[in-house]
């Protein structure tokens, strides 16, 4: 989280793109407003059902859509 708060710092990029689950959840720990899109290239199972992992997705796909508006 913190390497990746400085290097939207430095950058100061338009967007961040998110390819899998650890990176989206990290992104949307970094504090930032920048827009975030996320999307996973797999189909886990585990993300079907409620679990640690997808509450966590869950709750960080607030911060997606929030970003956004």
């Amino acid at each position: 989280v913190k390497e990746l708060k400085r290097v939207v710092i430095d950058y100061k990029p338009d967007i961040i793109h998110a390819h899998d689950f650890t990176t989206s959840v990290i992104a949307s720990l970094t504090g930032t407003k920048i827009p975030i899109i996320s999307h996973l290239h797999n189909n886990v199972p585990w993300l079907k059902r409620p679990g640690p992992y997808s509450i966590a997705y869950l709750l960080s796909s607030i911060k997606f859509v929030l970003s956004i508006i």
